[in-house]
């Protein structure tokens, strides 16, 4: 099957919802202190990426399913989301009804308080988006992001779109996995590590981490410092890969469409994304430090071994 077709599917009773498919996916990572004034914002934003036609279909997740995010319930989140200075908030949207995965989703974890912990922003739209008419929109639309909101790192690359659930995610993580042995270009969605990318290496120091670089990788000014500066990407600008400073960091895109790659095909539109990747390697993590492989059901070297999946 072509990847691009790939559905995960999760059935209780005489129910089946679409759970997972490939999207084009944005992560963004921050601190709570530095985005509680931004909730509002980075909300408003995603809103505007969803057409008139599908924002009619939005959900929101409350305490025990997806309900519409009607016009009360957007005036609730903008509150909400304009207090994030006195509690963190987690949202999960998506554009469908009940359990279905829509066109356009995102979750975000806000308004953290622990030090260590970062707070994070994953935003998933119509891989339609991943094709040379798009990309320049992509582009432009993660950039303006990173331009308002003062994130640290943030990736973009093909991914997979799963819902809130834990029942979910045991139907589509799975599928998600094996695609992306297969297809290096591909993200590996990893809920929880997304919130877990402050490491505190020599046991005392925490440092900021990214878990992949991704088609397009933004290095804020405390990762770059990791590297020696922007001197330290030389090799991966080199390689075909483009670098365009923004907000204090640098902006690296590798190649004009996200690369997804095939390993049976020895395919080599992942090749700049490689030299992105080794170019990035002190701070990327050696080895997930959240137990993603419980969930995916796979024996922890194996899970890790998609971290050096660029190594050779």
């Amino acid at each position: 099957m072509d990847w691009q077709q790939a559905r995960a599917q999760h059935t209780e009773g005489t129910e089946t919802w679409v759970v997972g498919r490939p999207a084009l996916v944005m992560e963004f990572y921050g601190t709570g202190k530095e985005l509680a004034p931004h909730g509002r914002t980075i909300f408003e934003k995603f809103l505007a990426l969803v057409p008139e036609p599908e924002r009619a279909h939005l959900h929101a997740l409350t305490t025990s399913s997806y309900k519409p995010l009607n016009a009360a319930a957007i005036r609730r989140a903008v509150k909400e989301l304009s207090e994030l200075d006195k509690r963190g908030r987690f949202y999960s949207i998506t554009s469908a009804a009940e359990c279905q995965i829509g066109e356009y989703s995102c979750e975000w974890s806000l308004g953290g308080k622990q030090e260590w912990t970062n707070d994070d922003v994953a935003i998933a739209l119509p891989i339609a988006f991943a094709t040379p008419e798009s990309a320049s929109k992509i582009i432009s639309i993660f950039s303006d992001m990173l331009a308002t909101v003062p994130f640290w790192g943030a990736i973009a690359s093909i991914g997979y779109d799963v819902v809130w659930g834990r029942e979910f995610e045991q139907s589509a993580l799975p599928v998600n996995w094996r695609l992306a042995q297969r297809h290096r270009g591909m993200l590996v969605h990893n809920r929880g590590q997304r919130g877990d990318l402050i490491i505190a290496d020599d046991g005392k120091v925490p440092r900021k981490r990214l878990y992949s670089a991704g088609w397009l990788t933004y290095l804020g000014q405390p990762l770059l410092e990791q590297l020696d500066g922007v001197s330290a990407l030389d090799s991966a600008v080199q390689a075909g890969a483009t670098l365009t400073p923004l907000r204090g960091g640098a902006l690296v895109q590798a190649g004009p469409v996200p690369p997804v790659g095939d390993v049976n095909r020895q395919d080599k539109d992942v090749e700049i994304l490689r030299q992105v990747h080794r170019a990035i390697e002190p701070i990327v993590l050696d080895v997930w430090t959240v137990p993603h492989y419980n969930i995916l059901g796979v024996e922890r070297d194996v899970a890790d071994s998609w971290l050096h999946r660029f190594d050779e």
